[in-house]
């Protein structure tokens, strides 16, 4: 027997059945993968200047319906708000609100929320939390950047830990963290050696700064493991600022255990074109061949994808430049997609 401890990142291919409420993603088939997770993002490009939050979020998934008061979990949080990939190692919960529980710190170590990865490398790597919480008794809770190394969550620099100490009266809180860098994770730590057995929060947001032009992601929906190569997708409706993609690991399950996975891959987003938005602008986009590939004008902006003959993804770019030059090694027919616009061509 070969032991399969890694896996191949998934290869994703050109969306299919593309509308304004959604897509089906696909992708390459991954040696020894016997499953695939699928997940939606939700990539938010500024027109102006403003602060946008990754999460928002009062807790209000968490009812009395769901759970009873006291219940516990540990794991992701996507049944209880509408943001993916947020985990809690160890928590209470009750109506609106989480508790992170250090009860068995002695054993198992501190206890601690954690985002998703992030871009964090935008506004010098700034991002601000705000929480209301409170405690037992009084504790320090300290928020902070983290990386995933080997699938641990590893502080990235104590020294620019934020901290603040948390009563048993609820009250708001504020930080403001720096140092974020893309793909980093944001920490949420309560002290473990004070006694304090139970933090609990309510009313979480995290927000970062964005200039003009610039654009940043979430997840939305995440969790649906299929066995296909393929995965229909249900989106809101994408506006002018806002638009979607999705990206595929790939797992190998065995005896409904977890024996490896890969990478999540890429982000690949979808021009689903928008409803009464910017109806005719993308007429005005062209492309034409260069020597070592193609030149796009792109006059509103918009994200630009380009497709082999065969409907694979050889080429992105997402940054709204008026012109942008692709390079394609290869000769042959290609597709390009400027917004909702399709344009062939053949280098």
């Amino acid at each position: 027997l070969v032991e399969i401890s890694t896996l191949h990142t998934p290869q994703l291919d050109a969306a299919t059945d593309i509308s304004t409420t959604g897509f089906t993603g696909h992708w390459s088939a991954v040696p020894f993968a016997t499953h695939y997770q699928a997940e939606l993002f939700l990539r938010h490009k500024a027109k102006v200047a403003e602060s946008y939050a990754l999460l928002n979020t009062d807790f209000s998934g968490i009812t009395a319906d769901v759970v009873a008061e006291g219940d516990e979990t540990d794991g992701y949080l996507d049944n209880y708000i509408d943001r993916t990939g947020w985990y809690v190692s160890s928590a209470k919960l009750k109506e609106g609100a989480i508790a992170i529980d250090n009860s068995m710190a002695f054993m198992d170590g501190p206890q601690f929320i954690v985002s998703p990865q992030y871009d964090f490398s935008l506004d010098g790597g700034k991002a601000t939390v705000e929480f209301t919480a409170s405690a037992n008794i009084d504790t320090k809770v300290q928020v902070m950047y983290s990386k995933l190394v080997d699938n641990v969550y590893t502080i990235v620099d104590q020294s620019k830990a934020q901290s603040v100490t948390v009563t048993s009266t609820p009250t708001k809180y504020s930080l403001t963290v720096d140092g974020g860098a893309d793909g980093y994770c944001l920490l949420i730590l309560p002290d473990a050696d004070t006694g304090a057995k139970q933090v609990w929060f309510d009313d979480l947001k995290v927000s970062q700064n964005l200039q003009a032009g610039q654009s940043t992601y979430t997840g939305i929906h995440g969790g649906d493991v299929t066995e296909d190569t393929s995965f229909k997708f249900t989106t809101p409706e994408p506006t002018a600022t806002d638009s979607y993609g999705y990206a595929v690991t790939a797992l190998l399950i065995s005896d409904d255990t977890y024996q490896a996975m890969s990478d999540r891959s890429a982000i690949q987003y979808v021009s689903q074109g928008t409803s009464g938005v910017e109806g005719t602008a993308t007429a005005q986009a062209s492309v034409v061949a260069t020597a070592d590939g193609a030149k796009v004008i792109n006059p509103q902006g918009y994200d630009v994808q380009v497709f082999d003959a065969s409907g694979r993804l050889v080429a992105t770019d997402n940054s709204g430049a008026a012109a942008i030059s692709v390079k394609l090694p290869q000769h042959g027919f290609y597709v390009v997609k400027v917004g909702t616009q399709s344009l062939k061509f053949v280098r």
